[in-house]
């Protein structure tokens, strides 16, 4: 008899980089060129962090070319009526609010702009947590679908609820991570490794890449520079 072939983690499609379906009902929003305030200061500290001596250098290297090409400014979208957010995001920024003054304030900038991104659903795919379909939302703060829209750039979100899992898959970006709440990793063929409130992480192109949570949501931030751009 046959054994049956165990699925392929090589054929998983990239979770971040594949079609994403809406959250939500899309809102037309006027366009202005100054960033508001609160984004760039959200800029400044996601910067800070990334680009620590602390940070892992390959991460530093991705995040620096993402923060370099995002020093000058897009076309910043203001929506004129509030949009869909994920249940549980409030939470996860309340963590983030009180873990130290530092990503207090990152939290309290974040929040000033939450309601005003896109937030969308990724596709399920291997080895994802039950009903993972509705436990998760993505968005983008600077990208092509951003709330500051460019195409240089791609920097985002990923939330999860509790007890959830990222699909399984394999990256066609090189990206750093910022972790914003407490999950756990993996990279490459490395072992699931423990991620804190500032941790960083750098995967390059074509390795694997996993992320799940427990008792608490998780919060993510990750960032890539589109092929083409420099």
């Amino acid at each position: 008899m046959q054994r049956p072939v165990a699925p392929s983690f090589r054929d998983a499609v990239d979770f971040l980089g594949s079609e994403e379906v809406s959250f939500g009902p899309e809102v037309l929003a006027p366009k202005v060129a100054q960033r508001p305030t609160p984004l760039q200061s959200f800029l400044h500290g996601i910067a800070a962090v990334m680009m620590s001596p602390s940070a892992p250098e390959i991460a530093s290297f991705i995040a620096g070319k993402v923060f370099h090409k995002v020093a000058a400014n897009g076309s910043v979208t203001t929506p004129s009526v509030a949009r869909l957010s994920p249940p549980g995001l409030r939470g996860a920024i309340s963590i983030l609010s009180n873990y130290n003054p530092f990503y207090r304030d990152l939290a309290a900038n974040l929040a000033t702009f939450v309601d005003d991104l896109t937030w969308t659903r990724g596709p399920t795919g291997l080895y994802a947590s039950l009903n993972f379909d509705r436990n998760h939302a993505l968005t983008t703060i600077w990208g092509r679908q951003g709330l500051e829209q460019r195409a240089d750039v791609s920097v985002g979100l990923v939330f999860m609820e509790a007890y959830s899992r990222l699909p399984d898959h394999i990256q066609e970006r090189s990206r750093a991570f910022l972790f914003l709440s407490e999950a756990q990793f993996t990279t490459g063929d490395a072992p699931w490794a423990q991620a804190s409130i500032g941790t960083v992480v750098g995967n390059e192109v074509g390795r694997n890449f996993a992320v799940r949570c427990t008792a608490e949501p998780m919060l993510m931030l990750w960032c890539q520079s589109e092929p083409g751009r420099g």
